[in-house]
């Protein structure tokens, strides 16, 4: 492995020793020519092959340009090796706890998990930087559908089988075995995006310590009287077979009647987006067969009709008065009473019909209303989506869709089918299986959320939890004000199975007991659904099968007579990562090291997470950890949810789009038949999908995805946390932070070649940086001017508390903004120009030089230690090049060359974070008599002289080379108000490379008579104008100059007019929004190209008198 360093130029007298030392290293006589002529451009990335195989203690230069997969590749190791991510034990520090929303253990990073790395790490690398005792805890989830899914779905291709025919154990097995062969993928992926994670911590939702903690929650809360069992409507997903949680529905917006793949049916596809009228025939009392009149109602669902059990009309409704108290004769079951019933709450006059056909067992909104009206529930479906022997056996056994094409026929021929018309909808379908969910009245397992809700209510809005950005609390208010109890049951295997055992016998038995067992915590009373007051089974709740056995035996003295079956269920994801705060530090274990690690680490500092998750993950959090903890105390102090991460289009990434992107391709680069095989091989879409998937990467990858590096990828991230709700990621912006990262590599490749040339370095720490930097202020004569000296340090200064400040309060956004800024416009694109001269003026050092180094050198360390929290790989990599700690040779070696010469000792992350100037220090900066505000002022009004002779230069299209003249004055009642040192036109001089710069009095402005100049405001004051003359060259011919312009206006009108060709109504959002930006930016164009040609015929006016 090679070291690198940077070749040093000093004085003139050691260029022998140099050239030797570069012949010795292969480098060419070209290449040293080069090096003669030195400038920091120029340096270059040569060493002779041969040589580098035979010895591994060869060097290297500085690579000329930013290599981010040769710098990110061996410092993570480094930082674990050192030990910087492991939080220390309780010490006098201040603790910062963060835990990672443990991403699903079978998983790949996409773009969120990234956000939230990037975020996270910046966080914990910002307070550890501060002082902080920072622990950030990793884990991953047991993801139960989507691991399920998974694994079914590998036994299905490979071996044709299903989980039912290898048997709960054996299925589980073979879980684990997954486990275990991908688990590890997704840590790999977070250290890449270069996480200081504590490794050591990492947790696992169903390993036995996490596991302990799910069961520990559910007894206790059962006990508390906090669970029950009861049936409720359910999302059911057929082709899982099993309920799932709200956040896991997705739904397919509908326009009109559109045809939907439909997994759980052997015919794949059927028509939604439908609204299906038909009439009820009316009769006046159950059992009649004469018809009165006829209801009209409509539905989205047709087949659930076979479950209807009423319809209902509004009370003040005039249409429907003759049918208050009376039935509906139901086509396909006479014998069923289906009243009409009056529910002002449900039912909108002015809607449809305004009459509504009610389902209580397969209806949420129509659930209620049947509770309302003790309406008969009746479950029309089974579990796998077809429907079940409660309906006329000509549909029995038949998928729901294909029962509502045959409904639609028989309407007809009954005479009581009205239309069919198109209707805008929104469909439910489940994320994992993408089947069309249905609601399914089932017995489940439910938590009571009003007490938890309230406590959690309390704590954000007592400010004992703050919520970032505060408009997320209007959320939090609402959706726990209006809380639901919570089905915690899933109908899978893989998961944690709920601790509750069913009595199998005759509970008739039990009746002279059951006062006292309603009594007994442990037992919970499990009531029909037909009759609230008989009981349908009991359970009891235990940790394990001996501790129920153990609770039945004491309260049941026949207890030989029941046999204890545990429930088949598992508990939904939610409810077991609910208890992370408290689990990831060993709860409920009472061992010395856990209550010690609780007490100092609980609760946590901040709940970093998407703000999708907010009730379903952050909320439960709340509700659960509050409850559990010893002292009622919260699981975090802060909750920060950052916005969801879509495509440049603003659309939600997805699988069957083709738009979902994989940081890892971003960070590495990737082509597109890379990305085209990767969506070839995604068992979990459909053929249709797939299409459509190869489809949209073509159009957004055609080129595939160019290589950004983490570094790049974090900083456009964080840059991205402004946007709001949601994030419209563009790749490419990524690659204009790479480009950021290059100009930090090559303005580091500046300030060092400056740094070697004149032996520079830094004795003790950086620590004593800021004070030779002072001390070098003070050593400087009154006529040496260092204005640019002054103002960048005190702009610097103003960049570190707008950086700290944006940290501090989660507006990384800012602080992002504030450094790239400060680095590119006012360190880069001005500062390094005025001092390349000044650099350049002597081979040996002065006190100019020496000042200016000093200067370098804090910019250059700052900015890095700045930008290490968003950009951790290339500020590690270019601060072990800095002259710092004695070493003034900016060399290191890789860790696994143990032979080099030079192994770093200390990391960036060590180091304090910067901090701005305090008035004192500032005062040493200062010259007596100055202040900030005149340092600032001076240098601004003189960058914008500046920009107007650029601006001037550029509108007329100047060659770049030209020898030009400029004059600058000042208009004004005094003439003092304003005036530029000698050191300031300097400046002017070096940023528009102007030839001549003179300030002049106005009456030496007006003696310009025989020559072409234009004349522009570069800045007024309430005293007075300052103005610019720009000479014209003699080459510059006026007449065909304006021609050209003219010519310049025609073409832009020209293209504007193709533009406003291509604008119709139907165009699609996205292009429309580009044609608008190309309108927007040829009218930018014609503007300056008026204003230019004006200027020149104006001129030309002038010239001719």
């Amino acid at each position: 492995m090679l070291k690198r360093i940077t070749i040093k130029q000093a004085t003139p007298n050691n260029q022998n020793k140099k050239f030797g030392l570069m012949k010795q290293l292969g480098i060419s006589s070209v290449h040293q020519q080069q090096y003669r002529n030195f400038h920091y451009n120029n340096i270059q990335d040569e060493t002779n092959s041969s040589e580098e195989s035979s010895t591994t203690k060869l060097n290297r230069i500085l690579t000329s340009s930013f290599d981010p997969s040769r710098v990110e590749q061996d410092w993570y190791s480094w930082w674990e090796e050192k030990g910087l991510f492991k939080g220390e034990d309780s010490t006098t520090k201040p603790q910062y706890t963060i835990l990672l929303p443990p991403p699903n253990v079978t998983g790949s990073l996409h773009i969120g998990h990234a956000l939230t790395a990037s975020i996270q790490d910046s966080l914990c690398r910002y307070k550890k930087m501060n002082g902080y005792n920072v622990l950030w805890v990793p884990g991953v989830d047991h993801a139960g559908i989507s691991t399920q899914v998974a694994v079914e779905k590998k036994i299905a291709k490979e071996e044709g089988k299903t989980r039912h025919d290898l048997g709960r154990e054996e299925f589980l097995k073979r879980v684990w075995s997954w486990k275990e062969e991908y688990g590890n993928r997704i840590d790999n992926q977070m250290k890449a995006m270069g996480s200081m994670t504590d490794w050591s911590r990492k947790v696992f939702t169903m390993d036995a310590q996490f596991s302990s903690a799910v069961l520990e929650c559910f007894v206790r809360l059962a006990r508390d009287g906090l669970i029950y069992r009861d049936a409720k409507l359910v999302n059911w997903c057929p082709q899982l077979n099993t309920a799932i949680s709200d956040i896991e529905v997705e739904y397919i917006s509908l326009k009109k009647k559109t045809k939907v793949m439909v997994p759980s049916c052997e015919e794949k596809s059927f028509d939604f987006g439908v609204m299906h009228t038909f009439k009820y025939p009316v009769i006046s009392s159950p059992g009649s067969t004469e018809i009165i009149g006829y209801i009209n109602v409509s539905t989205t669902r047709l087949e659930t009709m076979l479950g209807d059990t009423a319809v209902a009309i509004h009370p003040e409704d005039e249409r429907y008065k003759n049918f208050h108290n009376k039935f509906i004769l139901h086509p396909f079951d006479s014998k069923r009473a289906v009243p009409i019933i009056c529910d002002e709450k449900l039912v909108n006059m002015e809607i449809g019909t305004g009459a509504v056909k009610i389902t209580p067992a397969h209806s949420f909104e129509d659930f209620e209303c049947g509770k309302r009206h003790g309406l008969e529930f009746i479950t029309i479906l089974n579990k796998d989506g077809s429907l079940n022997d409660q309906v006329p056996v000509e549909f029995s056994g038949k998928n729901r869709f294909i029962v509502r094409k045959l409904l639609v026929d028989k309407l007809k021929d009954m005479e009581l089918f009205i239309s069919e018309q198109d209707h805008e909808m929104e469909l439910p379908i489940c994320s994992r299986s993408k089947d069309i969910l249905e609601p399914m009245l089932l017995n489940q397992w439910f938590v009571k959320c009003d007490s938890l809700a309230k406590k959690a209510l309390d704590l954000v809005n007592n400010n004992e939890i703050l919520i970032h950005p505060s408009y997320h609390k209007t959320t939090w208010n609402n959706w726990l004000e209006n809380i639901h109890d919570w089905c915690i049951s899933r109908q899978l295997w893989w998961g944690h199975r709920i601790p509750a055992f069913k009595l199998v016998g005759d509970l008739s038995k039990l009746e002279p007991l059951m006062e006292e067992l309603r009594k007994e915590k442990s037992f919970i009373m499990e009531y029909s659904n037909k009759n609230s007051s008989n009981i349908e089974n009991i359970w009891i709740v235990a940790h394990k099968e001996e501790e129920a056995i153990s609770i039945l035996q004491k309260n049941v003295p026949n207890f030989s007579n029941f046999v204890l079956e545990q429930d088949e269920d598992v508990l939904d994801t939610w409810f077991s990562s609910g208890l992370y705060p408290l689990a990831a530090f060993g709860w409920p274990s009472r061992s010395e090291n856990v209550l010690k690690d609780l007490d100092y680490r609980y609760p946590s500092s901040v709940m970093e997470t998407g703000s999708d998750i907010l009730f379903f993950w952050v909320a439960r959090m709340v509700m659960l950890c509050t409850y559990l903890s010893d002292n009622k105390e919260k699981p975090f102090n802060e909750i920060y949810l950052h916005s969801m991460v879509r495509d440049k289009q603003g659309r939600k990434m997805s699988k069957s789009l083709g738009n979902v992107i994989d940081p890892i391709d971003m960070i590495k680069g990737t082509t597109f038949e890379d990305l085209k095989r990767g969506i070839e091989k995604n068992t979990n879409i459909t053929k249709q999908e797939m299409k459509k998937a190869l489809q949209g990467v073509q159009q957004e990858f055609p080129n595939g995805i160019p290589q950004c590096g983490t570094d790049a990828l974090r900083f456009t991230l964080i840059q991205y946390t402004q946007q709001g709700r949601q994030i419209n990621l563009d790749v490419m912006r990524a690659q204009s932070n790479r480009h950021l990262c290059n100009k930090i590599w090559q303005s580091a490749r500046f300030c060092l070649s400056h740094f070697e040339r004149f032996n520079y370095s830094v004795p003790g720490n950086d620590e004593n940086l800021s004070e030779l930097l002072l001390k070098s202020f003070a050593s400087l004569e009154k006529s040496q001017q260092v204005l640019q000296n002054q103002w960048i340090l005190l702009n610097l200064s103003e960049t570190i508390d707008v950086t700290r400040n944006s940290i501090d309060n989660f507006m990384f956004s800012d602080g992002c903004t504030s450094i790239y800024q400060f680095f590119i416009y006012q360190f880069c694109d001005n500062y390094l120009e005025i001092v390349k001269p000044i650099l350049h003026s002597s081979n040996t050092m002065t006190p100019l030089i020496e000042n200016t180094l000093h200067t370098l050198n804090y910019c250059l360390v700052t900015v890095l230690k700045l930008l290490h929290p968003y950009m951790p790989f290339i500020t590690e990599e270019l601060y072990h090049c800095c002259p710092l700690n004695g070493e003034n040779n900016a060399l290191y070696a890789k860790l696994s060359n143990k032979n080099s010469s030079y192994i770093p000792t200390s990391s960036i992350l060590e180091c304090s974070y910067p901090t701005s100037f305090t008035a004192d220090e500032i005062g040493s900066i200062l010259e007596i008599g100055s202040s900030k505000q005149l340092i600032t002022e001076k240098m601004d009004k003189i960058l914008q002289i500046v920009q107007q002779l650029r601006s001037m230069k550029q509108n007329l299209q100047l060659p770049s080379k030209s020898e030009l003249t400029a004059y600058i004055f000042y208009q004004g009642s005094s003439t003092t108000a304003f005036n530029l040192s000698e050191n300031d036109i300097k400046i002017i001089q070096t940023l528009t490379k102007f030839t001549s710069i003179k300030f002049i009095t106005e009456e030496e402005s007006k003696k310009h008579k025989h020559t072409l100049y234009l004349t522009a405001t570069a800045f007024s004051t309430p005293q007075g104008t300052v103005m610019t003359q720009l000479v014209l060259p003699d080459e510059f011919q006026l007449e065909k100059e304006i021609e050209k312009w003219q010519k310049k206006i025609e073409q832009l009108a020209s293209v504007k007019a193709k533009y406003l060709k291509q604008v119709h109504p139907n165009l699609p959002p996205e292009v429309k929004q580009q044609i608008e930006d190309k309108l927007s930016q040829n009218q930018i164009e014609t503007q300056k190209a008026q204003e230019t040609c004006s200027q020149l015929e104006h001129l030309l006016d002038n010239k001719n008198q």
